[in-house]
């Protein structure tokens, strides 16, 4: 067999050079015009399969270079993927933070309602103590009241006693010891005597009035 030209597939043979040969050796014409028709076919049957396996070969190559764009796109997916990520984690940082400062607002409320409620409470026992303490002072004024009109009345009681006593001993006093009249000697001798003498001062009983809050000693 001769040698093929360059860029011919191995599988496809020179038919030209066999029909050649066929040709040379002799033989009937049928079978030389039966034997040329046959390897027209099977040329023709190659050469079909040569231009399949062409295109076929173009759709490799078609299909590589879809594989090429493919994993271009996949590569720029890759590197979406990627940026999406690290989006991700920005996004869930801020997601923390915006929590803390939540939980932190939650924490400062209760604290506010915590301090108001315990200033509420505080109100509500100093307002309770001033009630109390009202009452208490109401309660001593009448017992002060009670205890002055129980004094005014134990003075009024004790100046009338002291009065009456007074006045039976000044009575007993003119009954049993009457008064001598002495002579004219006698009376200038006592008068004398009298200028030269100091006065006592007379005692005089006095009752307090009765309207006077606290009685002085003075009024003795």
């Amino acid at each position: 067999m001769a040698a093929l030209p360059p860029g011919e597939h191995p599988q496809a043979f020179h038919f030209d050079i066999v029909r050649d040969s066929i040709q040379t050796t002799g033989g009937q014409h049928a079978v030389i015009t039966q034997g040329t028709h046959a390897f027209d076919l099977i040329e023709n049957f190659f050469n079909a399969l040569q231009q399949e396996h062409v295109a076929l070969q173009q759709e490799y190559v078609a299909l590589q270079q879809k594989n090429v764009a493919l994993q271009q796109e996949n590569m720029a997916l890759q590197q979406e993927y990627v940026a999406l990520q690290q989006k991700n984690v920005a996004l869930q940082q801020e997601n923390m933070a915006l929590q803390q400062e939540n939980v932190k607002q939650h924490a400062e409320i209760s604290d506010a309602g915590v301090k108001k409620m315990c200033a509420a409470k505080v109100a509500k026992n100093i307002l309770k103590f001033k009630r109390a303490h009202k009452k208490l002072k109401k309660r001593r004024e009448d017992q002060s009241r009670k205890k002055l009109r129980l004094s005014t009345f134990k003075t009024v009681v004790g100046g009338v006693a002291c009065v009456v006593a007074g006045a039976g001993l000044a009575f007993g006093i003119r009954k049993f010891f009457p008064i001598v009249t002495p002579s004219a000697t006698s009376a200038t001798t006592m008068m004398v005597a009298a200028a030269k003498v100091t006065p006592k001062k007379s005692i005089r009983i006095r009752l307090p009035p009765t309207r006077t809050a606290h009685p002085s000693p003075s009024w003795y």
